[in-house]
């Protein structure tokens, strides 16, 4: 299985409830395809995946199993079971599953950046697996590489590692090539954003996401940094600036209007935060919950 990954133990509880809807679906959707374990796989897949869409991620589950029974080298099901325990929080069912997938290549799905992304998340959150998930990141790269020299996604993903490893001049030097390679992909900018910012180039790091914003207005994330940028510098009149047009380019959004309320009101001007504030008090219907924000 080329070194299949299995960080995580566990057993995974199916209720009655759950197996009776999950078996029902082979009625309710009937298979048929004769005895072909390959059409009845791909018949069972796309079973899944109407409960996948649907949020029904258990009975989904419990389908693509049955997929992987009748043709255990499907890997558009390893894929998808994978997505699946993504969604069910079982991360090493998740890894598990997308690791054979990332084995079985086809058309139609591409395990390697859910893989990476579930692995770069658990280098974040479980120091104590830190070095055992670092050396898996680090073979599926190689990996990855070896298969795929253009890929879209690996060098986003060694951004993202040499990021955490404290290595911004190198995270920006991945996360230009990877925005050279998907252009479309423009929350790669926030990355290099926040890799310039930590290697102390604040002029490109603001420049670059002056320029952005430009282009894509509703990037939330991006307004935030930046101004988080401006503030430590304590340029105020470039807080106010970016808080405005997040505000504008994202008027029916709550999170930009409460920042610039509360932007105002730590410097001192009362009355233009109480302002932006009284649009949120008058629309109840356009923002619910906002008298408890």
């Amino acid at each position: 299985m080329g070194g299949s990954i299995y960080l995580l133990n566990g057993q995974h509880t199916i209720t009655a409830r759950f197996l009776a809807v999950g078996l029902l679906a082979a009625f309710v959707f009937p298979i048929g395809c004769g005895k072909d374990p390959a059409a009845q796989a791909k018949r069972l897949v796309e079973v899944g995946n109407r409960y996948y869409q649907a949020g029904k991620y258990a009975q989904a589950s419990i389908v693509y199993r049955r997929a992987i029974q009748k043709q255990p080298r499907y890997g558009q099901a390893y894929y998808w079971l994978g997505l699946t325990e993504i969604k069910r929080n079982n991360n090493g069912a998740a890894i598990a599953s997308l690791h054979r997938a990332f084995d079985l290549p086809g058309p139609g799905y591409d395990a390697y950046e859910p893989l990476a992304e579930i692995l770069l998340r658990l280098l974040h959150l479980d120091r104590l697996a830190a070095k055992r998930v670092s050396r898996a990141l680090t073979d599926l790269n190689v990996r990855e590489e070896q298969r795929n020299p253009g890929s879209l996604h690996l060098p986003r993903i060694r951004g993202e590692i040499a990021l955490l490893e404290g290595k911004p001049d190198e995270a920006a030097k991945w996360f230009r090539l990877a925005i050279s390679r998907d252009p479309s992909r423009y929350e790669t900018a926030a990355l290099l954003f926040q890799a310039l910012v930590a290697a102390q180039k604040l002029p490109e790091a603001e420049a670059l996401a002056e320029a952005t914003l430009s282009q894509h207005k509703d990037f939330d994330v991006l307004y935030e940094r930046l101004s988080t940028v401006y503030e430590r510098q304590r340029r105020w009149a470039d807080v106010e600036r970016i808080r405005k047009a997040h505000l504008e380019n994202l008027p029916a959004r709550i999170n930009p209007r409460l920042a610039l309320a509360r932007f105002y009101l730590r410097r001192g001007r009362r009355a233009e935060g109480m302002a932006v504030l009284q649009a949120v008090l008058d629309n109840p219907k356009e923002f619910p919950g906002g008298r408890h924000q």
